[in-house]
């Protein structure tokens, strides 16, 4: 229906000192920016936060970008003792992306209309060097006015870590947990992990998702493995199962959709 379209996904000033970064315009918040989390087997077809869902019925999301690539301003702390903080103010979050819509609305169905938004986090970073491991984590807080009288304002929470011995193995996970606008939380978990081996990748992934205000909950496993076809080209071929419910309580129905196959991704980059 809507045939082709585009968007300017990202426009912005960053200034950047020994006091730390300032960054006006379209760009992602400190929230989303200070995410961490385990690997994924699929770097586009991934099994939480994905570009491209082949499936069709993923409703895990563990990166807390409610507001996207709206119009903001940002605020990070220079990294101090391996911890750097921040925060992000935008004055609207309802927007028209490519890869996220919140400025869309449909007939027949209740919608948050976000307004302003704040977002605040913490990430740290540290390097044990007599067992060459690397440790990150990030503790991010957002919350949004809603413009729609139905719903209270979204405040968000997520977290998460991932620990790395490079070009050997990581393994991570994370978790967020919304107010979801006062109709029924939302929560959803992931774990991943990653082996190498020469030029070859071992994956694994999962998660579980529920939204209590739709009534539904989400399954996801996927394995896998890849490796650089010379410097321009990956590949990665792995196998996913996913599962998703609807419990519709306040009419007595239950529905369960899956979905299971082998997925080729290819990726092609400059």
């Amino acid at each position: 229906e809507y045939g082709a379209r585009g968007s300017l996904e990202s426009a912005y000033l960053a200034f950047d000192g020994g006091w730390g970064e300032l960054v006006l315009g379209r760009d992602t918040g400190v929230a989303q920016r200070f995410y961490e989390g385990g690997p994924t087997v699929f770097s586009l077809a991934r099994s939480e936060n994905p570009i491209l869902d082949p499936s069709g019925i993923n409703i895990a999301r563990v990166r807390n970008d409610i507001s996207s690539t709206a119009e903001k301003v940002s605020v990070v702390s220079p990294r101090i003792l391996g911890f750097r903080i921040g925060g992000s103010y935008t004055p609207d979050a309802s927007v028209r992306r490519l890869d996220l819509n919140t400025g869309e609305t449909f007939d027949n169905m209740l919608e948050a209309e976000l307004g302003e938004a704040w977002e605040v986090g913490i990430q740290g970073y540290h390097f044990f060097r007599e067992a060459d491991l690397r440790l990150r984590g990030s503790l991010t807080w957002s919350q949004a006015s809603v413009e729609t009288a139905i719903y209270d304002d979204v405040e968000t929470w997520s977290y998460g870590f991932e620990l790395e011995k490079r070009d050997v193995y990581q393994i991570g996970a994370s978790y967020l947990t919304s107010s979801n606008g006062g109709l029924g939380d939302y929560h959803s978990m992931a774990a991943g992990g990653a082996w190498y081996w020469k030029d070859w990748a071992f994956k694994l992934s999962g998660n579980k998702s529920e939204d209590e205000a739709l009534g539904l909950e989400g399954w996801t496993s996927t394995i896998g493995f890849g490796r650089s076809l010379g410097d321009h080209v990956d590949f990665t071929l792995g196998y996913r199962f996913a599962q998703t419910e609807s419990n519709l309580r306040q009419f007595g129905t239950t529905q369960s959709l899956d979905r299971e196959g082998v997925l080729l991704e290819i990726r092609i980059s400059e």
